[in-house]
């Protein structure tokens, strides 16, 4: 007969002396487990540091530049000649140099972030006092300018000894190009603001406005760990303070091998008195050994330094080094053993 199909999903020809297999339904594609995304790269904590930094930076323009608008309706009202409107000008940059120097020692002795901090609550401080003390004297007020520019003065010390500690050498040059930029962004967002402040609030807007925004900056910038190191920076630091260690020990060794030598030299008869001359000279047929010695002293150095520019095969040039520096030490007193 006829193929009929089975009930098990074959077909059954001539009373089912062949059996071909129906093709199966396939089975639902089933997608491949998404692999784990890795995990979106954390940004540096010194990037955080720099940009307040920057920020510090353009607050500490805004308050430079904000006299240099606001001294015109100042003098108007207050009825300041041109000797004086100069003299209140000029009062910023007395301060300004007094702290250039002493920054920079403070800043490594006490740390960058303090003195950072300690600069900006400064100037902002002569900044809020600005304009109470222009209605007390003209005297009161050239002060506070000195103050604006005293605690300005400590910022770029500061700001350098932060990055130093902070920033790796790879990334050193964009920090200090965002930091150092602020001071033009500052310029540019003070002059634009005073001329609109002090038409609508009056001149001593620019002051008040100007340290509040520089006061708040200062209760912000320890919440930030402005000495936090990031893993990296920690590492380039360990590696450094390695190197260092190094150098020093290759100094103090250099410097004790040639004292090695003078102490064998100033052991010598003919360096102490002249009538001891006839123990240097052979005159009695007996040879100086200790003298002969001595004047190998200074030579060996030569010697072993060629022999750890090319160290043999199988020598490292540490172990060169080291049978310099032994050699260095061990040959004056033998000098001496046979000088005596």
């Amino acid at each position: 007969g006829g193929a009929d199909p089975s009930s098990n999903g074959a077909f059954q020809v001539n009373g089912g002396a062949a059996a071909l297999p129906l093709p199966s339904s396939p089975e639902p594609y089933a997608a491949p487990a998404p692999a784990d995304a890795p995990a979106p790269a954390q940004r540096p904590h010194r990037w955080t540091v720099v940009s307040m930094m920057a920020v510090a930076f353009v607050l500490c323009n805004m308050d430079k530049v904000n006299m240099s608008v606001a001294v015109i309706p100042m003098a108007a009202e207050l009825g300041w000649s041109a000797t004086e409107r100069g003299l209140v000008s000029s009062s910023f940059f007395w301060g300004y140099s007094l702290t250039q120097l002493p920054a920079g020692y403070i800043s490594t002795k006490i740390g960058g972030a303090k003195v950072l901090a300690a600069g900006v609550a400064l100037w902002s401080f002569g900044t809020l006092i600005g304009p109470p003390a222009a209605s007390v004297s003209l005297v009161a007020l050239c002060a506070t300018r000195v103050l604006v520019g005293l605690g300005e003065g400590f910022a770029p010390s500061a700001a350098t000894a932060v990055l130093a500690k902070l920033v790796p050498s790879t990334d050193r040059s964009r920090a200090v190009a965002a930091v150092w930029g602020g001071l033009d962004v500052g310029s540019a967002v003070g002059l634009l603001l005073c001329g609109p402040l002090i038409r609508m609030f009056g001149w001593p807007s620019v002051f008040y406005l100007f340290a509040a925004l520089g006061l708040m900056w200062a209760a912000l910038w320890p919440l930030v760990q402005p000495d936090k190191m990031d893993d990296d920076m920690i590492a380039e630091k360990a590696k450094k303070d390695q190197e260092r260690a190094t150098r020093l020990a290759l100094a103090q060794a250099e410097a004790m091998g040639p004292g090695g030598v003078l102490e064998s030299v100033d052991e010598l008869p003919l360096s102490t008195t002249y009538t001891k001359l006839e123990k240097v000279l052979p005159v009695d047929g007996r040879v100086p050994w200790g003298e002969f010695f001595s004047c190998f002293d200074p030579q060996c150095p030569w010697v072993l330094l060629w022999a750890g520019l090319r160290p043999p095969p199988g020598r490292h040039a540490v172990c060169i080094r080291k049978i310099r520096r032994g050699s260095d030490f061990d040959s004056p007193m033998h000098s001496l053993e046979h000088n005596s």
